[in-house]
């Protein structure tokens, strides 16, 4: 019967905190490099949805309002939905620009105020746009890393010389025309440990003694923050499967793995990751994964025959009934 090895064990998870939705033309952008510069983003992915644009011939402007029709390219076809949206300029002299291929427009005011927008972000920020959910969730097409020597090198520098990204682009023109391509830039806190101690099998595959040198090790070792970004970018590749990746979709985890050989060294029983985009309205997936507004992908590093899970619990064996 399978056993846990400690009657204390461990597992790292890694939550992302700062998530930020952009294409490529931004990557230069001041606000999301300040955004990055205390957390800084070490996890990318690239993915696509339908492109989503604004028929400039539909816009109507009032005092208060901007009325007009986004339209989702589906495949040579579009369907169109109708929206309005407040605006805060008190009048109807306004001046409107959505050039071609009208996937952006610029409001301006005769005072100078003025508003950029992407007709891509509005449903999700903006409750009168209704499009259906399928058409703002992203498809995950690469999972990638950033880190340089000292973690110094973060996603944005990395991407705007990357070549994967230039191929899926390339491709992309090519193959799905109706699509845009999104970049979600991603930081990580420090992993949280997770410990679970247990009392109910009774029985480990080590004594106690051995129990405290190992909460000792784990305690006192820590894995760095290199390999935490690495474990990190091979369980999402694990998890959703993307077509432009082939490292870790098929091998992990591996202990034959130097990147996050650390977690092994001491015996971590598994690693997780959390990622949420609930608050950026769209949703994950991948033809691997279901759209979801949170992934938990979990990852035991042993396999089930030489070690129990620490996210499977334990069950007390029950002496035989007598009568």
């Amino acid at each position: 019967m399978t056993r846990r090895k400690f009657f204390t064990e461990f597992a790292l998870n890694m939550m992302a905190n700062l998530r930020v939705l952009i294409q490529q033309e931004h990557l230069d952008d001041e606000e999301i490099n300040k955004a990055f510069a205390e957390n800084p983003c070490h996890i990318y992915a690239i993915a696509r949805r339908p492109r989503i644009i604004l028929d400039p011939d539909s816009v109507a402007i009032s005092a208060t309002t901007l009325k007009g029709e986004l339209r989702v390219q589906t495949g040579f076809g579009f369907e169109s939905f109708p929206f309005t949206i407040s605006h805060s300029f008190g009048t109807a002299d306004i001046s409107f620009s959505c050039p071609f291929p009208h996937t952006a427009f610029t409001m301006s005011a005769p005072d100078g105020r003025s508003i950029l927008a992407k007709t891509a972000v509005l449903p999700a920020y903006v409750s009168e746009v209704k499009i259906p959910q399928q058409y703002l969730d992203l498809e995950v097409l690469y999972i990638g890393q950033s880190y340089g020597v000292e973690g110094a090198r973060t996603a944005p520098v990395r991407l705007k010389s990357h070549s994967t990204l230039q191929g899926i682009y390339s491709e992309a023109l090519q193959r799905s025309p109706d699509k845009e391509i999104w970049l979600l830039l991603m930081s990580f806190h420090p992993p949280i440990m997770l410990t679970t101690f247990d009392g109910i099998s009774k029985t480990y595959g080590t004594s106690m003694d051995e129990d405290d040198a190992h909460i000792e090790q784990v305690l006192s070792g820590g894995v760095t923050e290199q390999q935490q970004i690495n474990f990190t970018e091979a369980a999402l590749i694990k998890y959703f499967q993307p077509p432009y990746n082939s490292i870790y979709k098929d091998h992990f985890p591996n202990p034959a793995h130097q990147t996050y050989s650390q977690c092994y060294d001491l015996e971590i029983n598994a690693v997780s990751v959390e990622l949420q985009t609930d608050d950026l309205g769209f949703q994950l997936w991948s033809e691997a994964v279901s759209p979801q507004w949170v992934h938990l992908p979990k990852f035991p590093l042993y396999s089930r025959e030489d070690r129990l899970s620490i996210f499977e619990l334990p069950t007390r064996t029950r002496p035989p009934q007598t009568t």
